[in-house]
C-alpha cells in the first residue's frame, strides 16, 4: 500500500481515533481477536480508507448505530448501500453488536457483515454533505479529504489534496503569492523524511529569536532576511501537523506574537544611535498592529467568521492590510537604500491607515447586519 501524506493509511487512521478520543485500536487481519473484551461504542474504518478529520469526529459524536454516507450520485464511497447512498467507510456500533456479528462471522468479512447487521438495526446515517465545511483555524471553506487509494498515484492525488486542505484562507499578498508555494514545496519534500513537525517549528522559533536579536545590535539585514524566512518555515510546521495528523506543541504563541518583538527591538535600536522618535514610532506601529488584532477579534466574536470573509472589499482588502509579511516587504523596500528609520515610519503610517480601514469596513458590516 503505498505512503499518503508521509504515512500509511493504517497509521493516519490510528492517529485521528486517537485524536477523536478513542483509547483503544484493534486491526483486524488474519489473527484472532478477542471479541468479548469490547465494551460501549466501536467505530470501525474500512481497510485504505483516508478519511477527513471531520468525518472521523461526526462519528465519534454520533449515537451508534450511525453509518457515514455519501450520496451515491457523488461518486465516493466504499460499499453501495442502496440506490440512494454509499457508506464513507466509517461506522459506529454498539459492542454489542460487533461482539455478535463477529461470533456468528463464518467466512463473511466482518466489515460489510457489521454494514448490513447496522442497517438492519435501524443504524442512522450520517450524510457528509451535510457536515460543515468552515474551518475557523484556516478562515475558509475546506472540502472534504475522502479517498481509497490503490496506487501510487491514487496515494500522489491524495497526498496533494489534503497538502490542499492545510492552506489558510486569509493571507496577505506575500503569503499567498510567495509564502504558500514555498510551504508546499517544503512540505513535499519533509514528508517523506519523517521530520516532526515540532521539529521545524522549532527552527522557526530560531528565527525569530535570531531576527530579534539582529535588530537589536543593529544588523539589520540579517534580522530582516530572518524575519522572512520564519513565517514560510512556521507556515510549513502547521501544513506538516496537519497532513500528518500530528499536533505542533511548541512555538505557535510565539511565531504569532514575533513582529511585536521585532519592531521593540528595532526601536531599542534606533533608540540606541540616537534617533529621539524611535519608541513614539515603534508605539504607534505596534500600537495599531495589535489595535487591528482586537478589532478582527471583536468582528469574528459578534460574526462567527473573519473580516476577510465578509465581502469582495474585504477580501481584497485584506491582501494588502498591515500583517507580518505586508510589512516586512514594504520595509524590504528601504533596505536598499539604508533608510531603515524611514521605512520604520512607513510601517508605522501602514499599520494606523490599515486599522481605519478595517474600523470602517467592521462598521460598515455590522451596520448591515442590522
Amino acid at each position: 500500500m503505498p505512503l499518503v501524506g508521509g504515512l500509511t493509511v493504517l497509521e493516519r487512521q490510528t492517529r485521528q481515533v486517537r485524536r477523536a478520543g478513542i483509547a483503544r485500536v484493534l486491526v483486524v487481519d488474519e489473527g484472532p481477536l478477542d471479541w468479548a473484551t469490547l465494551n460501549g461504542d466501536v467505530v470501525v474504518i474500512d481497510t485504505g480508507v483516508v478519511l477527513d478529520d471531520r468525518i472521523v469526529a461526526a462519528l465519534a459524536l454520533a449515537t451508534a448505530p450511525a453509518i457515514a454516507t455519501w450520496p451515491a450520485a457523488s461518486g465516493r464511497g466504499s460499499e453501495r448501500i442502496d440506490a440512494q447512498d454509499m457508506t464513507a467507510g466509517i461506522a459506529l456500533y454498539p459492542a454489542s453488536l460487533v461482539r455478535d456479528t463477529a461470533a456468528s462471522l463464518g467466512d463473511w468479512d466482518l466489515a460489510p457483515t457489521l454494514l448490513r447487521a447496522g442497517l438492519m438495526a435501524g443504524a442512522m446515517r450520517v450524510d457528509m454533505t451535510r457536515l460543515s465545511l468552515f474551518e475557523a483555524t484556516l478562515d475558509r471553506d475546506v472540502p472534504l479529504v475522502w479517498a481509497q487509494p490503490d496506487d501510487a498515484d491514487g496515494a500522489e492525488k491524495t497526498t496533494v489534496a489534503l497538502i490542499a486542505a492545510t492552506q489558510p484562507g486569509c493571507r496577505d499578498a506575500p503569503g499567498r503569492w510567495l509564502e504558500t508555494p514555498a510551504e508546499d514545496a517544503a512540505v513535499r519534500l519533509l514528508l517523506p523524511l519523517r521530520v516532526p513537525a515540532d521539529a521545524v517549528a522549532l527552527i522557526a522559533i530560531g528565527f525569530a529569536t535570531g531576527s530579534a536579536t539582529a535588530f537589536a545590535l543593529g544588523w539589520m539585514w540579517i534580522g530582516l532576511l530572518f524575519a522572512l524566512l520564519c513565517g514560510p518555515i512556521a507556515g510549513t510546521a502547521a501544513k506538516l501537523a496537519g497532513v500528518r495528523v500530528e499536533r505542533v506543541r511548541v512555538g505557535g504563541d510565539a511565531i504569532e506574537f514575533a513582529p511585536y518583538g521585532w519592531f521593540i527591538a528595532a526601536a531599542a535600536h534606533f533608540a540606541a544611535i540616537g534617533t529621539t522618535t524611535a519608541w513614539p514610532v515603534a508605539a504607534l506601529l505596534i500600537g495599531f498592529m495589535l489595535a487591528e488584532r482586537i478589532q478582527r477579534g471583536f468582528f469574528r466574536r459578534l460574526t462567527g467568521s473573519t473580516l476577510d470573509l465578509a465581502g469582495t472589499f474585504e477580501a481584497r482588502f485584506g491582501l494588502i492590510a498591515a500583517r507580518r509579511g505586508t510589512l516586512l516587504w514594504s520595509w524590504l523596500a528601504f533596505a536598499p537604500f539604508g533608510a531603515w528609520f524611514a521605512g520604520f515610519v512607513v510601517l508605522a503610517a501602514y499599520a494606523t491607515a490599515s486599522f481605519f480601514a478595517a474600523q470602517w469596513r467592521t462598521f460598515k458590516r455590522l451596520g448591515a447586519a442590522r
